[in-house]
């Protein structure tokens, strides 16, 4: 009897640690192990076969599961996240891992691609359709991710690496001008004291600065296109297209419905930006690109010529000669005036334009064409730099869909 006895205990004891347990994983998902509990709730229970029977209805869906939440904002009252601080605070969900870590799973530059029954997920607009979206589609490509102007352009801030800032930069702002008509060079320095030459032989600088001598200024003049300076023009969009601040711009104008794909995202910028039309009623003289960034002659004033760094390249030929500034707004905006110097002989005056200085190319190329796109013809208002306030206005040219101009307006 004492015998049979001890067998029962035993038999009881076994049939309770190993067949079944009484605890259960409610509360306790994602949980540390804990030895006073005869099973666990935690990521590594399976590896070691001591998962509560309810482990995986309990804590592999729903509230506790990641489906749909990759990327998602901190809540406190939700009982496990998956954002891309929970590995650092050890309280994301059980399924983090599986679903939102990795490029094959998420929607980050994919917005708007082909379907390819390859990809373990899709991001396209007839994913929700068949329910295969990856899980951040709804933040990066329904407009969820970044909702309004101002937090795309902080975002495109913050992402700016290019951007050329501190010791790399020096600007001598000097005189102030108070009269502008009398156009007196108050100013016997150029604006541009210091630029580390390193720092714009990286990144997109390169094809940036290749493009600045491609282009006729006097308009009238035909610009002939080379076929080395098409290469150019598309050198330049590749390397542009390749940076963070172009996939949160493709991100953004995907989800607003401004562009359908990567491909029509590219199509619609060589467009805008690249492909010729006439100022003079007939001859192929300009473009969006000439206009903005390098700057022309129209009857006899210099238009357009709203980037720091042709400024800088023709102040480094002499062929520009800079005056003063009329305003100034943070971070790093002017209002100056300038005269440029012609290989004719001529000289020819800008009263005033607005320079973003230190700004690298896809920063201004990203905000003056979602401004363009959003807000054609009219002013947008917007903060960078952490709640500075900017505005720019984009003109489109005759109603077609080439860049007129574009600036920030002090």
């Amino acid at each position: 009897m004492k015998v049979a006895s001890i067998l029962l205990l035993c038999l009881t004891v076994h049939t309770h640690g190993i067949l079944g347990s009484t605890d259960s994983c409610v509360g306790r998902c994602n949980t540390s192990p804990d030895a006073s509990k005869d099973c666990q709730c935690n990521t590594v229970c399976g590896n070691y076969g001591d998962c509560c029977t309810d482990y995986s209805s309990v804590c592999l869906g729903g509230e506790y599961s990641c489906q749909s939440r990759c990327g998602e904002s901190y809540n406190s009252n939700n009982p496990c996240h998956c954002n891309d601080l929970c590995q650092q605070y050890g309280n994301c969900c059980t399924d983090y891992d599986d679903l939102c870590s990795g490029d094959e799973y998420s929607c980050q530059s994919r917005c708007g691609e082909q379907y390819d029954q390859n990809n373990l997920c899709h991001c396209n607009d007839l994913c929700q359709q068949y329910g295969n979206c990856c899980t951040d589609y709804d933040n990066l490509c329904s407009g969820g991710g970044v909702g309004d102007l101002s937090s795309l352009t902080e975002a495109l801030w913050e992402a700016d690496v290019n951007r050329i800032s501190g010791s790399d930069l020096i600007v001598d702002k000097q005189s102030f001008v108070s009269s502008v008509p009398d156009r007196n060079d108050l100013s016997s320095q150029p604006l541009f004291t210091y630029v580390n030459q390193a720092s714009i032989s990286t990144g997109t600088w390169p094809t940036f600065r290749a493009l600045l001598d491609n282009y006729q200024r006097l308009t009238g003049t035909l610009d002939v296109n080379s076929a080395w300076e098409s290469q150019e023009v598309q050198s330049f969009l590749d390397e542009v297209l390749g940076t963070q601040v172009m996939d949160l711009t493709y991100d953004y104008l995907q989800g607003k419905g401004y562009v359908s794909s990567v491909s029509d995202f590219r199509a619609k910028l060589e467009k805008m930006w690249f492909e010729p039309y006439t100022r003079s009623g007939g001859t192929l003289d300009t473009s969006g690109f000439e206009h903005v960034f390098v700057g022309e002659v129209k009857n006899g004033k210099v238009s357009g010529y709203h980037n720091w760094m042709a400024f800088y390249e023709d102040e480094l030929e002499g062929t520009v000669n800079y005056y003063g500034y009329t305003s100034e707004n943070m971070p790093n905006q002017i209002l100056m005036q300038f005269r440029l110097d012609a290989d004719n002989g001529s000289a020819y005056y800008k009263e005033l334009s607005s320079i973003l200085y230190g700004a690298s190319p896809e920063f201004e190329l990203a905000i003056f064409t979602v401004c363009f796109m959003e807000n054609r013809n009219t002013l947008s208002t917007f903060t960078i730099d952490g709640g500075k306030v900017q505005q720019v206005q984009t003109w489109d040219y005759n109603g077609q869909d080439y860049i007129g101009s574009a600036y920030f307006s002090v």
